[in-house]
């Protein structure tokens, strides 16, 4: 549980190189803030499913501690556990699938090959995307909870479940699709701030609703639709991409300087613009590590 980091790409510490080392080092040291949150609320979470599932068992999780008659517990509960705490963190591994039988493996399989491709060149991929695995999770959690998770009941295996009794894919199919429709009025009402991410308080205050994924992506694709229906213009790509995944892409921004770059060796641009750029680019990514940080600022606010 506390080996599997939401970023996380292959180790380079782990090969026989001084300097890969060195850099992995102080990659783990500017990230120790993000680890400890991450790390904290997967601790909540473990309990909390370890305990539901001991007592739908008739067992007590307390008590078992206190008689420290670990032994009684489970593994397949911990194991349920462990998978919980890092879902609920978006951390979980996508599970290999070889036989892509229906939509979930499907999905399964492009996001295992996606993290797969950030292991091999991690400097390249993650440059853009800092988070990759955060990525896979967040758009497969959005998935399950819009009006596509519904289609996830065409399989046999998920119409067996609800024959079970299990409604789990069918109330996130349910509680996403109303999300969805809620941020849809929300805009219509004239709740919608300037830009996609924000809402209007009915005290008049703009909220900035970006640390608050997923609810932001529902306010984006609610945006995407009521500009379509009043003929405004649509919003960009790379808007599309940051809302969706709730993390921010470098692809623009790395683009430019690369650009600017060469204009500055043929002569064609300001060696001084070049120099901003870079500094806002490398602010960019120090921004990343700062995250916990804003976060406890936004929570004593």
């Amino acid at each position: 549980m506390f080996t599997t980091y939401a970023s996380e790409v292959a180790d380079a510490s782990t090969k026989d190189n001084k300097v890969f080392k060195f850099l992995q080092r102080g990659v783990d040291g500017f990230n120790w803030l993000n680890r400890t949150q991450e790390y904290y609320f997967r601790r909540g979470m473990f309990a909390t499913s370890l305990a539901d599932s001991l007592r739908k068992r008739g067992l007590d999780i307390k008590k078992i501690i206190s008689e420290n008659n670990i032994d009684a517990i489970p593994v397949e509960d911990i194991q349920n556990a462990v998978n919980d705490a890092l879902d609920y963190t978006y951390a979980l591994t996508p599970k290999a699938v070889k036989k892509r039988n229906n939509i979930h493996d499907t999905g399964n399989y492009i996001a295992t090959e996606f993290i797969k491709l950030a292991n091999m060149i991690p400097f390249v991929t993650t440059a853009a995307l800092p988070f990759p695995r955060f990525i896979v999770n967040a758009l497969r959690h959005l998935f399950e909870y819009s009006p596509f998770g519904f289609t996830t009941l065409l399989s046999e295996k998920e119409m067996a479940r609800i024959a079970a009794g299990d409604l789990n894919q069918l109330s996130k199919a349910v509680v996403g699709s109303a999300m969805l429709l809620a941020a849809i009025e929300a805009k219509r009402k004239g709740f919608g701030g300037e830009k996609w991410y924000e809402l209007n308080g009915t005290d008049g205050t703009t909220i900035d609703t970006r640390p608050f994924f997923p609810i932001s992506a529902y306010l984006l694709a609610a945006d995407q639709i009521t500009r379509i229906e009043s003929g405004r213009k649509p919003l960009e790509a790379r808007e599309l991409l940051e809302g969706t995944t709730g993390s921010t892409f470098r692809f623009g921004v790395g683009l430019r300087v690369v650009d600017d770059l060469i204009g500055v060796v043929d002569g064609t641009r300001d060696e001084k613009k070049l120099t901003e750029k870079l500094q806002s680019y490398a602010g960019d990514i120090a921004s990343t590590f700062l995250t916990p940080i804003r976060q406890f600022n936004d929570f004593v606010d």
